[in-house]
């Protein structure tokens, strides 16, 4: 029986009408019934007295002889599964044995000739990575909802191709895969997430039966959607489910606490996967309590300060929080400390904590240029490393400062992009397709109330004797037509709620003014056509010119209005995610790189591909955004 044929998925069209009905219909039963079918209660043991230890196969600090590891490369990555392009692009490169950076100028490239060049002989102008032995995911590993066909069309399937086009298929079954669920793999309630990714049994040797699953050659170990890894040089990695509103269930806090202070010696380091890049959000998609909240309580949690008895619990470092769900790099620091910025790396100062987003695996690029330093008074001090500021006003609350460092694209060339999104009706012909279609039924549902009227368009509004009574005589046909004005009163609603803007006055305002550009541009066209294009030469055929041309016309008016209104909603900081899904640009995709030694210094390497290739084939010009970024013990 021969192959079924590889089916590349394109880019994920957000706008199709079918996929707008079908991710609203999931996203609606998510999120009103997610909290009351938490698969996290199901798994997790809410009741158990016994503390929760580390899994011995999560232990990367050992070698199978029992004795230390020197060392450990992991890649992180996020948001992949949208397009087949940009997720097999990455893919490829995270299935190569190393990964080669030579510096041109300011910028680190790779050269395709010096891939297979031993590491210890390279010079001083290049660095050098390995492939991973642990790979993270650090959610929507799919996209727009999870299903099981979806993840083998837009997940399993890409990276399989990729580590066969690179020839690691066996060097991968070495490797291992975590993966936290974002957003979009709760869509289903977690199903395909927990069947793919914690197939493992709890206690089952990972080369045995139910002993986990394969993703992309490499073996899922972990047995619930959250996990601790233990890495060599004192440091642990953290992955963190927190469900569709940042919710972290008691069963998963008493994971983390116990893993905190029963299984971390004193004083480790934590490099923390998060859901989302809360930091980056606060004053973008809500304020400080509304934001932030749920993660401070979580960094508490794994560093033991949430814990204020008097048993003394051991205080750890959260030393690099790592989070993908903005589709672009970016990097922000907390603390006083100044980094050191050499010759081939950037050292971070030990007091001063780093946290990167970068969620490039595959899906739509998001824009940078909505982002910027942030800094709020917060009820917490922040845990270690950093210094607690305190603020000048209230003693009892401290000073949260983000700094923003590095971001990709550039914010300059992020602005250049949003330029495309006015051409909405070019980037989502399925869209356009269905404004026809709104268009053609108006048209000819205005139409239809003339003829019942006895009068007959576009006649009657040619013949008008001015275009005042034109217009009158089209308001009064929409008025006497019930349908047209429920489409009125359910547009005004529908777009107060798609609205972004915080006060609720200030939506409803947008809402009705959205509505108002397009009653204003569907009827001035339908004037437009009526007593403008002279239609007479056919007087048989007029009615079906008229509502054919309006029709057409309003499949371009309609897209072109809603992305002026996302363009300059993004231009002041709002819809950036809607305006940019439009676009769904498949270029300036990566992941990051990460090396642990025994003594204890991380170095991540922010790996960038500029332009994908088509179909993701071909030569793969990988580069670094910045120097590789030093974290010292």
């Amino acid at each position: 029986m021969p192959d079924k044929p590889i089916e590349r998925m394109g880019m994920y069209g957000w706008y199709d009408p079918s996929h707008i009905l079908q991710t609203g219909i999931r996203v609606g039963i998510a999120t009103i019934f997610g909290e009351f079918l938490d698969r996290r209660e199901l798994f997790g043991n809410r009741d158990d007295v016994k503390p929760a230890t580390l899994d011995p196969h999560h232990d990367y600090s050992k070698q199978a002889d029992g004795t230390d590891r020197p060392a450990i490369w992991l890649d992180y990555i996020a948001d992949t599964g949208d397009g087949w392009d940009p997720t097999y692009a990455v893919a490829r490169l995270l299935a190569r044995t190393n990964l080669f950076f030579w510096r041109i100028g300011d910028q680190w490239r790779t050269d395709p000739s010096a891939k297979d060049v031993d590491a210890a002989n390279e010079p001083a102008t290049s660095v050098a990575t390995r492939r991973a032995e642990v790979l993270v995911m650090g959610g929507d590993q799919v996209y727009a909802t999870a299903s099981r066909d979806e993840y083998r069309r837009r997940l399993l399937v890409p990276f399989e191709q990729a580590a066969i086009a690179e020839g690691a298929e066996r060097a991968l079954e070495a490797s291992d895969v975590y993966a936290i669920p974002g957003n979009h793999d709760w869509y289903d309630g977690l199903n395909s997430f927990m069947g793919l990714f914690s197939a493992r049994r709890p206690g089952a040797a990972p080369e045995g039966f139910g002993g986990g699953r394969r993703i992309g050659y490499r073996l899922s170990k972990q047995t619930r959607s959250y996990f601790a890894l233990k890495l060599p040089g004192n440091w642990w990695l953290l992955g963190v489910d927190a469900q569709l509103t940042g919710y972290l269930d008691r069963g998963q806090i008493a994971f983390f606490d116990d893993i905190a202070q029963k299984e971390m010696a004193l004083g480790s380091n934590v490099i923390l996967c998060a859901a989302m890049p809360s930091w980056s959000y606060v004053d973008l998609d809500g304020d400080a309590d509304e934001i932030f909240r749920n993660y401070s309580y979580l960094e508490g949690v794994v560093t033991g300060t949430a814990r204020s008895d008097a048993t003394h619990p051991r205080r750890h470092n959260l030393r690099l929080v790592l989070t993908g769900d903005s589709h672009h790099y970016a990097r922000y620091m907390e603390g006083t400390g100044q980094e050191a910025v050499g010759a081939t790396s950037t050292t971070i100062a030990k007091d001063t904590r780093c946290y990167l987003t970068w969620g490039g695996g595959g899906a739509f690029l998001h824009p940078t240029h909505q982002l910027k330093s942030t800094s709020f008074d917060w009820r917490y001090a922040p845990p270690p490393p950093v210094t607690p500021i305190a603020t000048a006003g209230d003693p009892a609350t401290v000073r949260r400062t983000f700094t923003k460092k590095v971001v990709y694209p550039s914010a300059g060339h992020s602005r250049l992009l949003s330029l495309r999104v006015p051409l909405f009706a070019w980037n989502n012909p399925w869209f356009t397709a269905l404004m026809f279609c709104f268009g053609l039924v108006m048209a000819w549902a205005l139409a239809g109330v003339a003829d019942l009227k006895g009068e007959r368009l576009p006649d009657a509004l040619r013949t008008a004797a001015s275009t005042w009574d034109a217009v009158k005589q089209l308001f009064f046909l929409l008025v006497s037509f019930p349908w047209a004005v429920l489409t009125c009163v359910a547009l005004v609603a529908a777009l107060t709620y798609f609205s972004a803007a915080w006060h609720k006055a200030l939506r409803w305002l947008t809402g009705l003014a959205h509505t108002c550009a397009y009653v204003v541009g569907f009827f001035a066209w339908f004037l437009y056509v009526a007593r403008g294009i002279k239609l007479d030469a056919w007087p048989a055929w007029s009615p079906v010119l008229l509502v054919l041309i309006v029709a057409a016309g309003w499949a371009v008016i309609a897209p072109t209005i809603m992305g002026f209104y996302l363009w300059i909603s993004s231009m002041v900081r709002r819809h950036w995610n809607e305006a940019f899904s439009s676009l769904r640009v498949k270029h300036h995709k990566g992941f990051l790189r990460l090396h642990v030694d025994q003594a204890g210094t991380v170095t991540v390497y922010p790996v960038a591909i500029d332009e994908v290739p088509r179909r993701g084939e071909g030569e793969l010009a990988a580069k670094l955004i910045e120097r590789p970024i030093r974290l010292v013990p």
